[in-house]
């Protein structure tokens, strides 16, 4: 995600989003848990509706890691339920397939969030949601 479009997505979000942050050196899985943590509430994602860098899946498939992805997996991993041994919830851990902003937002406000960012011409998708319970990332 360039820094232009990124300005823009943040732009669409900020006024709607409860909690946003720039998905960076911990991978999703780390950031995301960072917002579990401090809003005191659990969030899934469903990893069908996660985006991937095209390529980015055989490489996991392949073993191919980022040297801090054991340590992002390692923080993480004992914090998560659900499909956490697949190799796409592998690539939650790793953070160069990140870059973008993971963003929490009522409903009707996601889905507004989306079309205008895809009205500016960026790409953004709905890949879970926050429920109330124990700080946690449950992966469906």
């Amino acid at each position: 995600m360039t820094v232009a479009a990124k300005a823009e997505a943040a732009a669409a979000l900020a006024p709607r989003a409860h909690a946003m942050t720039d998905v960076t050196g911990f991978g999703l899985a780390g950031h995301a848990l960072e917002m579990a943590e401090a809003s005191g509430a659990a969030i899934e994602l469903k990893l069908k509706d996660v985006p991937l860098c095209e390529g980015a899946l055989e490489l996991c498939k392949a073993g191919i890691r980022s040297t801090i992805f054991e340590d992002n997996r390692a923080a993480a991993i004992w914090k998560m339920t659900g499909k956490t041994g697949k190799a796409k919830a592998q690539l939650l851990h790793d953070p160069q397939t990140c870059g973008g902003l993971l963003a929490a937002l009522p409903p009707m406000a996601a889905m507004e969030a989306v079309a205008a960012i895809a009205a500016a011409g960026g790409e953004a998708r709905v890949i879970g949601r926050v429920s109330q319970g124990a700080p946690g990332l449950h992966l469906a």
